[in-house]
């Protein structure tokens, strides 16, 4: 008997230990989603050259892409971003394709998809 309630405490600590572990990264992607939408809201807007595009870990639907930046005023600088690229905008994201991006005083990047006339349909 003591055996199976060992058993139980373990499967438990186990199961417990999964969902920490899934609301972590839950957590992590609301973080990162306000951190995208506050660089929409705030960030500087500047055109981007795209120099490449791979696939990323994270699913069909998002890219690693390597851009320059290149602000209205400075110098530009190269970048490697994730994107999610939704259905609607298939093929805006291509090797030697300028796009809008906007980004923050640390140099994070945000496609501007709403900016490109990329809106979700309703």
């Amino acid at each position: 008997m003591i055996v199976l309630y060992v058993f139980i405490a373990f499967i438990l600590l186990v199961l417990g230990g999964i969902v920490l572990a899934i609301a972590l990264v839950i957590r992590k992607e609301g973080q990162a989603r306000a951190a995208r939408q506050q660089i929409l809201a705030t960030g500087k807007a500047a055109k981007a050259l795209v120099e490449g595009v791979g696939p990323s870990a994270k699913g069909r639907f998002v890219h690693t892409v390597r851009l320059t930046v290149r602000p209205t005023h400075g110098a530009s600088f190269p970048t490697l971003i994730e994107v999610f690229v939704p259905p609607y905008a298939t093929g805006v994201i291509a090797p030697g394709r300028e796009i809008d991006v906007r980004y923050s005083e640390s140099k994070t990047v945000v496609v501007d998809f709403e900016a490109m006339g990329y809106t979700q349909p309703n």
